[in-house]
């Protein structure tokens, strides 16, 4: 930061923080968490996914929330990144829901967990 500040420049932004934390950390974790859960049928890799992308999306929610008009460049390109990941954080929450959704009407639907395994075959004799 220091060397930011020397150069005349300002150290990133939490909008661009979030921004890259989504798209390298996040993304690829929101899926395979909500891959996982689809797969298994496990509620607890459905919930982790949703909340591995709502607590940013929230918070992230809260900034742009906050934003004030300006006329200043690079306080917009701020702005408008961050109106970018708010929306790259809406998909991520609405895959994550999505698989908790399909977890919790396949648990209903099945029967549980175990309800992965084919059904018997009818008994031929009847």
């Amino acid at each position: 930061m220091q060397l930011l500040a020397i150069a005349g420049g300002a150290p990133p932004g939490g909008e661009d923080w979030l921004s890259c934390c989504g798209m390298f950390v996040i993304l690829p974790l929101v899926v395979f968490l909500a891959g996982r859960a689809v797969v298994r049928r496990s509620g607890w890799s459905g919930c982790s996914a949703l909340l591995l992308a709502g607590l940013p999306y929230l918070l992230l929610r809260g900034m742009v929330a906050g934003y004030q008009p300006s006329d200043d460049g690079d306080v917009r390109a701020d702005q408008e990144t961050g109106r970018q990941a708010l929306g790259f954080y809406v998909w991520l929450v609405a895959i994550a829901g999505a698989s908790v959704l399909w977890v919790v009407v396949r648990r209903l639907a099945g029967g549980g967990r175990n309800s992965a395994e084919p059904d018997a075959a009818p008994d031929p004799a009847t």
